[in-house]
């Protein structure tokens, strides 16, 4: 059980990026024809939606295999720390004048949903298989 654990905290990464470059280019593509002004800040927020989420999916799975005392400050902290850095880069991307804030919240917000349904399959994989 312990091998089919790990084995997924290091299969689910790989996964959810495959899944959100995909689901990024269909919808930067979709932004493109809609309307062209949108297609920058939709593909600027998706990236940083995944990247967000691939790290909290590295703290997630580094934090399972440390021991419970450690554990829990290092997702705390770090959680924090991947928070804040976020909430940073998406004001000077908005305040700088790079992005628009609609689309990059839509990005974001679409690579939120994108890696919430990867999992949501693979926990549905994993849950059939031990059946």
């Amino acid at each position: 059980m312990a091998g089919k654990a790990s084995e997924a905290w290091t299969s689910a990464p790989l996964k959810v990026g495959i899944c959100n470059a995909a689901a990024g280019l269909v919808g930067t593509g979709a932004a493109l024809l809609l309307k062209s002004s949108v297609a920058p800040g939709f593909a600027v927020g998706f990236i940083l939606g995944g990247i967000n989420a691939l790290l909290l999916l590295k703290i997630a799975g580094k934090g399972v295999s440390m021991p419970a005392e450690k554990a829990g400050r290092f997702v705390t902290v770090s959680y924090i720390a991947r928070f804040a850095l976020t909430g940073v880069v998406v004001a000077l991307l908005i305040y700088r004048g790079f992005v628009e804030p609609w689309p990059l919240l839509a990005g974001i917000t679409a690579s939120v949903f994108t890696t919430v349904g990867v999992l949501i399959g693979i926990a549905r994989k994993e849950a059939s298989q031990d059946a």
